[in-house]
């Protein structure tokens, strides 16, 4: 309850993260991986910003921070909660092939589109 990353996107990408990530985080990374699926999370990240305004809690929720436990402020994480599901859906089929033909979004790391 930090108030920054959003619940229900971490929870997105974890359930989409079973399907697409490595079978054993104990092995080695297999070549071109996260160069795929790295572009796979940061285009979620995007969509569900597209719909919900932004990624963070306390920015999603900001009218209702003053009632943490009211309706009003139930109501808005449930939004995130269908966004973040709508957009799982979304991603959780595409194909890896697909994954690599969407632009990279925003991201800290500096990965670019060629």
């Amino acid at each position: 309850m930090s108030g920054n990353s959003c619940g229900a996107l971490s929870g997105a990408i974890l359930a989409v993260g079973a399907k697409h990530g490595r079978r054993n985080p104990k092995e080695m990374r297999p070549d071109g991986l996260y160069a795929v699926e790295y572009r796979r999370y940061n285009n979620m990240v995007h969509d569900f910003s597209q719909i919900m305004g932004t990624s963070i809690c306390r920015e999603i929720c900001k009218e209702n921070l003053h009632d943490w436990g009211g309706k009003a402020r139930k109501d808005r994480c449930g939004e995130a909660v269908c966004a973040a599901v709508e957009v799982a859906c979304k991603y959780f089929d595409l194909s890896t092939e697909e994954i690599d033909q969407m632009p990279w979004r925003e991201n800290v790391a500096g990965f670019q589109n060629p």
